[in-house]
């Protein structure tokens, strides 16, 4: 069998691996045949508001050449759970796996022989400093060929590269509830370091931040304070991530009297220019790497950080950015959990939740799945449907909103142009009604639509859950009002 060490990773709720399985057939020690076949595995994660995890195998690139046994050829294709913690964790499986096929029998499902595998752990088991409720665990898929009677060899197995679920609950993730089934609290997710990208662009509403990221991972020793030791600023790579930090408020509040402590020190006390920047620190203060981080970790360095005096509009839409970062890839608090930054000169695409004025969030009515389902604004409970992509349009001067449960996208219905037009979701086919424009920072947006002019608002400012979601002139009504977080 061929090795695999390499898994893709498309985000923390999708993964693949595959494992390439060849057999040499011999006889009187002289190989008179070859066939071959690719496992390939996909882990996902669909809905954030259920805790199944989803393993599909689907097995194809049969060939065979020469003479050979693979009639009696036969494969076990089986999920393992080499590691769970706490190991007292029970995992639900269901599907048909493990199961016994022939090479012959496989191949008749050609193109591809398709199975699945379900895994869920119930909340109420897990750890993460009793704050995540989290179970970690290793996936092991495992492929073991038996070569029939009058053939050499006794067949061999393989497991491609291991994959690493984790299920959680915790009140500051979404689905904390378990939407009246607590049995059903939580989600799971896979447990990679991800990034999160800040954009250094022109017209990026975080480009100040950015460029002082930046900064401070490529030039650490020209950052503010200076260090006779030197910086090396930790989260540019996965071996040396940033841990979020929540709970422990002393700390995140020390964090802040350091930082601002040295940008008056080496900026002055009128660094903020009346209210026009503020100062910003990295590590972030919401991470345990931030400014006081050697106060409570005696093996920290001291000084390990970066304070600037940037746009506070700009400051604070990071921020924006840097909770729904957060929030929609689930990063649990503390040192169980890491990710990293990555900034870059395009245009980048943040995902999370649109929060009216009224404070309920922007979803599409029932988490429906179908073109045409309306938009309106109800609790933020954490249901599939109120998470959206916003997402530049080719050109760069406009964003897409995409529902992330449908993959469609927000429009107003049949491209109409006049007040009260309902807006609702529909496949992204990059009409004018489906671009918008982002106005002003991300906790006071306004979002106008670039076919009609109009703004995006909740009909009358209602506060009610259900009201629906419509455009209108900008006359600065409160329901016109949203939050991007």
């Amino acid at each position: 069998m061929g090795p695999s060490d390499v898994m893709y990773i498309k985000s923390r709720f999708a993964v693949c691996t595959s494992l390439q399985a060849d057999q040499v057939w011999i006889q009187n020690g002289t190989p008179v045949g070859m066939s071959t076949l690719t496992l390939f595995i996909r882990g996902t994660v669909p809905k954030e508001s259920d805790r199944t995890m989803y393993f599909d195998y689907d097995i194809t690139n049969f060939r065979k050449d020469g003479k050979t046994g693979t009639a009696g050829l036969t494969y076990t294709i089986e999920p393992k759970f080499p590691m769970m913690s706490p190991a007292k964790a029970q995992v639900q499986s269901g599907g048909p796996l493990p199961l016994t096929l022939t090479w012959d029998e496989l191949s008749t499902r050609r193109p591809t022989a398709h199975f699945e595998h379900t895994a869920r752990v119930a909340p109420g088991q897990g750890t993460g400093s009793g704050k995540a409720d989290a179970v970690f665990a290793a996936y092991q898929p495992v492929l073991t060929s038996h070569v029939p009677p009058g053939w050499q060899g006794n067949g061999t197995s393989g497991s491609p590269f291991m994959m690493a679920p984790r299920w959680d609950a915790a009140k500051y993730l979404r689905n904390s509830t378990g939407q009246g089934n607590p049995d059903n609290r939580g989600s799971a997710a896979f447990s990679v370091v991800t990034p999160l990208k800040y954009s250094k662009a022109d017209g990026a509403p975080e480009r100040g931040v950015a460029l002082h990221v930046e900064k401070a991972f490529n030039d650490p020793n020209h950052t503010l304070p200076p260090t006779p030791e030197g910086k090396k600023i930790p989260g540019q790579v996965p071996g040396s991530p940033l841990h979020r930090l929540l709970t422990e408020t002393s700390q995140y509040e020390r964090n802040r009297i350091l930082a601002v402590q040295n940008c008056k020190k080496y900026w002055g006390d009128g660094y903020a220019e009346d209210g026009a920047k503020e100062c910003d620190e990295f590590p972030m203060a919401s991470t345990y790497e931030g400014a006081a981080q050697s106060e409570y970790d005696p093996h920290a360095p001291k000084g390990n950080f970066s304070v600037l005096p940037v746009p506070a509009t700009q400051n604070r839409d990071a921020g924006t950015i840097l909770k729904a970062f957060y929030m929609s890839n689930r990063i649990i608090e503390g040192l169980d959990d890491g990710f990293t930054i990555s900034v870059t000169g395009e245009a980048v695409e943040h995902g999370g939740l649109l929060i009216n004025s009224s404070k309920k969030c922007l979803e599409i009515e029932n988490s429906s799945e179908d073109n045409g389902a309306r938009a309106q604004q109800w609790d933020c409970n954490g249901q599939p449907g109120a998470d959206w992509l916003v997402q530049p349009t080719d050109d760069g001067q406009y964003v897409n909103i995409v529902n992330a449960n449908s993959g469609k996208c927000l429009e107003i219905v049949n491209s109409r142009t006049d007040n009260g037009a309902p807006a609702q979701q529909y496949d992204c086919v990059g009409i004018a009604t489906q671009k918008w424009q982002m106005q002003g920072n991300a906790g006071n947006r306004i979002i106008r639509n670039v076919n009609s002019g109009k703004v995006l608002e909740v009909e009358n400012s209602s506060a009610e859950n259900g009201a629906r979601v419509q455009q209108w002139d900008n006359g600065g009504q409160t329901g016109a009002v949203w939050t991007q977080g």
